[in-house]
């Protein structure tokens, strides 16, 4: 009974959250070595992708600063590309260590603050959540690198969790009901799901009506 009351847990896990209804995630300890920056680079946007990790020691590409409040979080990260183009096409890993580009996302225009001591951090306004798979977010802030003189302006970022992260809301739910449960238990567990998809739809549903109010027509191609 309780493996397959979980089963319709996991399933349901991956459904999206829309903008107003999505808390900050409380850590990103849990992030895969997968965090996508997109910014503008003049009238294009571009993106990184932290190769190297976000959540082990030792780690050049990470996030050095995280400080989630509700639906926002205050961020610093520090990207490191050791790639280098060949003079035929291609690339190929740089091995001067100095010729590495070295990108700092912060709330600092210019490079030299931005590593400096105490830099303002950029701030994310999170709008999307897929179920324990990911978090989207708009970001308010500059990407700057040390052999560029100009900074790029910050559009969005996209955060993978691997299969560790967990809903608070379902974990709650989850510590009343360890180990083996009695039918009356499974009762009560069984009602605690309903209300909580319940409160989910709702808020989902809300949040559909105020986007079309905003936006009559719909798009039917």
């Amino acid at each position: 009974m309780k493996d397959a009351v979980w089963a319709v847990i996991a399933i349901m896990g991956g459904v999206c959250s829309f903008a107003g209804d999505v808390q900050a995630p409380s850590s990103l300890a849990v992030a895969e070595a997968q965090c996508s920056i997109v910014y503008q680079n003049g009238q294009e946007k571009d993106s990184l992708h932290f190769s190297d990790g976000l959540s082990y020691e030792g780690a050049e590409s990470k996030i050095t600063r995280y400080e989630p409040k509700g639906t926002s979080a205050l961020i610093t990260a520090v990207y490191v590309d050791k790639t280098k183009e060949a003079p035929i096409g291609g690339e190929y890993y740089e091995k001067d260590p100095s010729q590495y580009r070295r990108y700092i996302l912060s709330g600092e225009a210019s490079y030299e603050k931005a590593c400096g001591k105490n830099p303002s951090p950029a701030t994310i306004i999170f709008t999307d959540k897929g179920g324990r798979r990911y978090y989207k977010g708009v970001l308010k802030g500059y990407l700057t690198c040390n052999k560029d003189q100009t900074s790029k302006k910050l559009v969005e970022i996209t955060i993978m969790l691997d299969e560790k992260f967990v809903d608070p809301e379902l974990a709650e739910i989850r510590e009343k009901f360890k180990g083996e449960i009695t039918g009356r238990q499974a009762t009560i567990l069984r009602y605690d799901l309903i209300e909580y998809w319940d409160g989910r739809h709702k808020r989902v549903y809300q949040a559909l009506m105020a986007h079309y109010a905003k936006n009559p027509s719909v798009d039917s191609k």
